[in-house]
């Protein structure tokens, strides 16, 4: 019985020890695992930005995000990036159009419009123009924003690994359990 029951003892003191050493393994980021970041320089001449990106999800993307606070399409899109960490990672440069103290960023949406062909009629919030190796795209609609950036920042939200680490431990018990039961057997 003492045989058993150290052996026991012994498995769940090891099975505890591999979830530790997993769940640090998993914390602490190695040359391999860590992320390059860049930096990127965009002039123009309607706005001037330095943005930090993740290089291997989104290139030398930078971002120009026109909101109303209030809107509550541009609510649902701030709820996505905050929630998958967006800004974060990709710094994106937001300016409140609705914010009647901050006249300029309107006049700035209205001059980014008409650079883009785009028709004083048909803009509105949510509002993003991409820039990428000087090209510049853009975006309206909290849909389609939310569509374009969900593919690069699908690995950005944090991963809860407690449920690996739960059924790793559970594996040891059980091992060890099986272990003490075909050792009865014999």
């Amino acid at each position: 019985m003492k045989k058993i029951l150290s052996l026991l003892v012994s498995w769940i003191l090891f099975g505890s020890t591999i979830t530790s050493t997993y769940a640090e393994l998993i914390e602490t980021p190695t040359d391999e695992t860590a992320e390059i970041i860049t930096t990127v320089a965009v002039d123009s001449e309607d706005w001037d930005v330095t943005a930090t990106t993740k290089t291997d999800l989104i290139g030398s993307k930078t971002f120009l995000y026109y909101y109303g606070n209030g809107c509550s399409h541009c609510a649902k899109v701030d709820a996505y990036l905050k929630g998958v960490n967006a800004y974060d990672v990709l710094d994106i440069v937001k300016k409140d159009t609705w914010d009647r103290t901050k006249p300029e960023n309107n006049e700035s949406m209205l001059k980014d419009a008409e650079r883009l062909w785009i028709a004083v009629e048909q803009i509105g919030v949510p509002f993003l123009i991409i820039t990428e190796n000087g090209t510049e795209t853009y975006l309206t609609g909290d849909k389609s924003i939310i569509d374009y950036f969900t593919p690069m920042l699908w690995e950005v939200p944090e991963k809860d690994w407690t449920i690996v680490l739960i059924i790793l431990w559970l594996l040891v018990v059980v091992i060890s359990a099986g272990i003490i039961i075909w050792g009865k057997k014999k």
